[in-house]
This record gives C-alpha cells, sequence and structure tokens, in this order.
C-alpha cells in the first residue's frame, strides 16, 4: 500500500522533478551528506566509548596490579608461600562464583526454553573479570610459577589467561591456580 502510493506520487510529480532537476540532485546530496554526517558522528561516538573502556580497563589493571604487588611483595621480604596460595585461593573461589552465576543462569533459561541455551555472561561480569580477576590470576600465577619452576606450567592454561572471557577459559584459569597453590610447599 504505501509503496504503490509512493510509486503513484512520484509518477505524478516526475514532471516537476524532471524540470527541476538541479534542484532535486542538489537536496539529494544535501540528504546524502546529513545522512553521512550522522553515521560519521556515530561511528566516532562509539569509537570515543571504546578507548575510554580500553583506558579504563588499563588504569583498573595498572592499580590491581600495584595493589597485588604490594599485597604480594610487602616491604621487600615478599609474600609466604601460605600468604600467596591464600590470595591465590581466594580469587579461584572469586571466580567460581562468577563461573556459578553463570551456570545459575543457564539453568534458568533451560527452564523456560525448548532450545539449549548457551551460558553466556553479562557486560558487567566481563568488565568485573578483566577489572579484577585478569590481572590477579596472572600475577599470581606468576609468582607461584617464579617458587615452584617452569616444570610446573601447564601448557594447555596458559593461554586461557588471555583468551576472550569463556566459561571453558575460566574453569581452566581457576583449576590452574587452585593446582599451583595446592603445590606450593607451606609449613603446617
Amino acid at each position: 500500500m504505501l509503496e504503490e502510493w509512493s510509486i503513484q506520487k512520484l509518477k505524478t510529480e516526475w514532471p516537476v522533478i524532471r524540470r527541476s532537476w538541479r534542484a532535486f540532485s542538489l537536496a539529494l546530496v544535501a540528504a546524502s551528506l546529513l545522512v553521512g554526517l550522522a553515521v560519521l558522528r556515530l561511528s566516532d561516538y562509539r569509537y570515543e566509548k571504546r578507548i575510554e573502556a580500553a583506558e579504563q580497563q588499563r588504569d583498573a589493571a595498572n592499580v590491581s596490579v600495584g595493589t597485588l604487588t604490594k599485597l604480594l611483595v610487602g616491604k621487600g621480604e615478599g609474600p609466604t608461600n601460605a600468604r600467596l596460595q591464600q590470595e591465590a585461593l581466594n580469587v579461584v573461589e572469586r571466580l567460581r562464583d562468577l563461573l556459578e552465576d553463570v551456570e545459575e543462569r543457564q539453568l534458568e533459561g533451560l527452564r523456560v526454553a525448548t532450545a539449549p541455551v548457551v551460558p553466556t555472561f553479562r557486560e558487567k561480569e566481563i568488565a568485573r573479570f578483566e577489572r579484577r580477576y585478569r590481572v590477579s590470576a596472572k600475577v599470581l600465577r606468576d609468582a607461584m610459577l617464579q617458587r615452584l619452576g617452569e616444570h610446573a606450567r601447564d601448557d594447555s592454561a596458559s593461554p586461557k589467561y588471555d583468551a576472550p572471557l569463556g566459561v571453558a577459559m575460566l574453569k581452566t584459569i581457576a583449576a590452574d591456580l587452585e593446582r599451583l597453590a595446592r603445590m606450593l610447599p607451606t609449613p603446617d
């Protein structure tokens, strides 16, 4: 209906458009420029937001590394194995809590959906992981490997520390950190 109306309108107005083709062309160019500028501004806005998010992530990682380093290194004597183990197990517990939240949502989705539900992370959870846990996990892993030696490194788990957030990746990191923490010799 709308198409028929627009075609009919164009047919009736075509003689006027044909006589004033310059004005029509100018209006078409102006409209194209306006649309182009709007698209350009929107893409600039989205790019600025991505840069801002990356800068916040970098700043949070720097703060996280600084805080964790102070906590682990202390006043120069270095952390004890027990302290390192405790910090690693705390991070493992938080990672597993994050996993639990996602798996609970998946189960809830299965109750109402007919198709299988793929576990996904919310943007807030991704930001929290990037801000709090990714750097902590890397620093703790490196500190424990420094004490245990490179033979303790799990080559299949190492790439997961830099991989995009996913359920399998999170499970692998949590298991690797727990394994390394349990390997640390601690006085009983």
